[in-house]
């Protein structure tokens, strides 16, 4: 999908449908998402986390996965869902003409597309830097009680990779930062706290870095990013925070740490929080590790089963892997397109363009309701082009006439795309 298509008035219609159709691929990868979500409520969060985590990461390659040699098309979206599909079609048949002076809003909705994702995308950059800069200059913590409660804290967790332990003024809470380097940033009051504090302190923030929640995060706001116009992309991203946090307070409870203690321990530390608020850069790099409401926090704590559930050890990011990729595979390799009766109804239109494209879709078809469509347009339509549209579809349909559902091998075209068909001219 081509971006210099976004800024030709003839080809950013064929843009335009293409990524309304990978609009609604991606509405259905995050339907699967919740409803699979739904059915693991009663699983653990980190089960609930790698769910939402793998859809947003199959959100990112889907707009470039057309071009995938594999690919199955299916002619199933509703009137209701396909009428912007009507109209972009028409528009790329308004739009064919040499004389064509109608204004080109396809190419304006590329624009402000463009532009949402450029904000989006600085934001997501300063903050990263802002962060880093944040973590560069924070000074190493060397106390003895410090150091040993994050060794203990790691080998309770398993984590063979060396984490620093930092301090900084700039961040009001504990957070994790970084990925290849992983480091958990202490507040400057964090001295004062006492030690169960530390250690579920420690435990929940390492946690996060073995659950690689830092890369995550990040992923998640490139996801957000691209699809920023989709409220489904935003709500995931939020759901994939909530479970996250959820996951992590988890594994501090099946560390050993009582409900009830660990409750404390977080309100207390958001208590001093709101004394000491973040200054500097963190105040904008805080957004790229957003965490739930306090409140929503504390009340999953203490409403957790005495037996917390087991997690999923070594292979949560496996897994996270394999359901993207699966995601990708079979949703991103689909070819949707409107059910023929959509274009049965659209030839009754009163503008010729959209009955000039049904005509053109229709003629993909092979079915006895489809061959009937089009013989009614070479008896009864007043427009020739229409006409010599149906005609030549008559010729096409002849050739290779597609079944509702089609498996095939080659080149991913969209069934439907206004380009697929080189009808006659009419001017």
């Amino acid at each position: 999908m081509s971006l210099w298509m976004i800024f030709d008035p003839v080809w950013s219609p064929e843009w335009l449908w293409l990524r309304y159709a990978t609009l609604l691929r991606a509405t259905l990868i995050l339907l699967l998402a919740a409803g699979a979500a739904t059915l693991l409520r009663g699983a653990s969060a980190s089960a609930r986390a790698m769910l939402w985590a793998a859809a947003l990461i199959a959100l990112l390659p889907l707009p470039e996965l057309r071009a995938l040699p594999l690919h199955w098309s299916a002619h199933v979206i509703p009137s209701a869902l396909a009428a912007p599909m009507v109209t972009i079609g028409a528009t790329m048949v308004a739009q064919s003409s040499p004389a064509a002076s109608t204004f080109p809003w396809t190419s304006v909705i590329g624009v402000v597309w463009l532009l949402g994702i450029a904000l989006l995308a600085g934001r997501l950059l300063w903050g990263w830097l802002s962060f880093s800069a944040v973590a560069a200059c924070a000074r190493p913590v060397r106390d003895p009680a410090w150091e040993a409660l994050l060794e203990e804290s790691r080998l309770i967790l398993r984590i063979q990779r060396r984490v620093r332990l930092l301090r900084t003024d700039a961040v009001p809470v504990p957070l994790t930062w970084g990925t290849l380097r992983p480091s958990i940033l202490l507040p400057a009051m964090a001295d004062a706290w006492p030690e169960a504090h530390r250690r579920a302190v420690l435990l929940h923030e390492l946690a996060h870095v073995r659950r690689l929640d830092c890369f995550l995060a990040l992923l998640g706001h490139a996801a957000c990013a691209l699809w920023w116009f989709h409220p489904g992309a935003w709500w995931a991203a939020h759901r994939l925070e909530v479970e996250r946090e959820r996951a992590c307070d988890e594994r501090v409870l099946r560390a050993g740490i009582r409900p009830s203690d660990y409750a404390k321990c977080l309100l207390d530390i958001a208590d001093e929080a709101r004394r000491m608020p973040a200054t500097g850069p963190a105040v904008v790099a805080a957004g790229l590790l957003r965490r739930p409401s306090l409140g929503e926090r504390t009340r999953a704590i203490l409403d957790a089963p005495t037996a917390p559930r087991p997690g999923y050890g070594r292979i949560g990011p496996a897994l996270v892997f394999a359901a993207a990729v699966a995601a990708v595979l079979i949703v991103g390799s689909m070819r949707i397109a409107p059910r023929p009766q959509v274009w049965w109804a659209t030839l009754q239109s009163d503008d010729w363009t959209k009955r000039a494209y049904a005509v053109e879709n229709i003629a993909r078809f092979g079915d006895p309701a489809s061959v009937a469509a089009l013989e009614s347009v070479l008896t009864h339509e007043p427009d020739p082009y229409v006409r010599a549209m149906a005609a030549f579809g008559e010729r096409l349909r002849a050739r290779s006439p597609t079944p509702y559902v089609r498996f095939g091998w080659g080149p991913g075209v969209e069934p439907a795309a206004p380009a697929a068909l080189e009808p006659p001219s009419r001017f």
